[in-house]
């Protein structure tokens, strides 16, 4: 997907769709560009509930998130391997949700995302953060720099990260 598409695609989403499912397609294409599917895979975790262990959310995490980052060739049997389960990708609506996460640090009763999954990403497609076990975090903001060279600073953060 080139920049204009993608610019194009995510004001679509602001314009007409007002939903975070309708960014959550775009989000997943960009992973399809920039992760190495020879070392990694992304699955959709987006309609899981945590009421019992499953493969890429186990029961104590704070919420299922929308995306999970693999290890290729990972294959759930019945018992979960975090080793094998790298990040998570947490997709948003409005701003303020990407910029104030709700689920990275644990409570009394659930893990938080960076204590289950240690590589996190927020985003609504206009902003992204990756969030590492330092809490500190990387940002592409498109709202105030829609370039095509912002879009380049995107890709090249995504195709770094080693999950």
């Amino acid at each position: 997907m080139n920049y204009n598409l993608y610019i194009r695609k995510l004001q679509d989403v602001k314009d007409k769709c007002h939903l975070e499912n309708g960014y959550s397609h775009i989000v997943y294409q960009i992973f399809e560009m920039t992760l190495d599917d020879e070392k990694y895979s992304i699955v959709d975790t987006s309609s899981l509930k945590r009421t019992q262990d499953k493969a890429t959310a186990p029961r104590d995490v704070i919420a299922v998130p929308d995306f999970v980052i693999t290890r290729n060739g990972y294959v759930f049997d019945g018992n979960q391997n975090l080793a094998d389960i790298l990040g998570c990708i947490e997709v948003k609506y409005k701003d303020a949700d990407v910029t104030s996460p709700n689920r990275l640090e644990s409570t009394a009763e659930k893990k938080g995302y960076l204590k289950v999954y240690h590589k996190v990403i927020y985003t609504n497609g206009w902003i992204w953060r990756f969030y590492d076990a330092s809490q500190q975090y990387k940002e592409i903001d498109f709202r105030n720099n829609v370039s095509n060279g912002k879009y380049g600073e995107l890709l090249n953060m995504l195709c770094s990260i080693e999950w």
